[in-house]
């Protein structure tokens, strides 16, 4: 049910994913990007006339600051009112929060020396939810980092 789609850090439109869970013989997914529900309308309407059903749903970026320091969670919303206006204004703050952050990590990397060449992603600020992910995949891309997980520049940089 937990599906991301190119509007936040898959890798697949809205309707690749329909159509990927049709190949799957799957009844029924949820779009779930990342403090959006851009995706939805895309998704709902390659599906209208098609056998599977689609759960409009959300996974919410939340901070949280535990004694130990600073952590987050990621809350999970299905069967939500995605064209609800007050959704839509309360997703402007993490939009605007995301943006914030990305260009935080844009520029420790350039300070820090790196200089990424490939940064067609940046662009997409304010379209998409751009993630640490996306940076850590450029940063694998330029061969800065070997992973995602490797605990090296990507994980000391991408931190906020």
């Amino acid at each position: 049910m937990h599906i991301h789609t190119s509007f936040s850090d898959g890798i697949f439109t809205p309707k690749e994913v329909v159509e990927y869970a049709l190949k799957m013989n799957l009844s029924a997914i949820s779009i779930t990007d990342h403090d959006s529900i851009d995706a939805i309308d895309e998704a709902f309407s390659f599906a209208l006339y098609k056998d599977i059903e689609i759960i409009p749903g959300i996974e919410l970026s939340c901070d949280v600051e535990p004694e130990s320091g600073k952590s987050e969670m990621h809350i999970l919303g299905y069967f939500i009112d995605y064209k609800s206006e007050h959704l839509k204004k309360t997703l402007n703050v993490f939009k605007q929060a995301r943006y914030d952050r990305a260009i935080k990590i844009f520029d420790k990397l350039q300070e820090s020396g790196v200089e990424l060449k490939n940064v067609d992603f940046i662009s997409n600020i304010g379209k998409v939810a751009i993630g640490r992910l996306h940076f850590a995949k450029a940063l694998i891309e330029e061969r800065f980092v070997g992973s995602v997980q490797a605990r090296s520049i990507s994980t000391v940089l991408i931190k906020r």
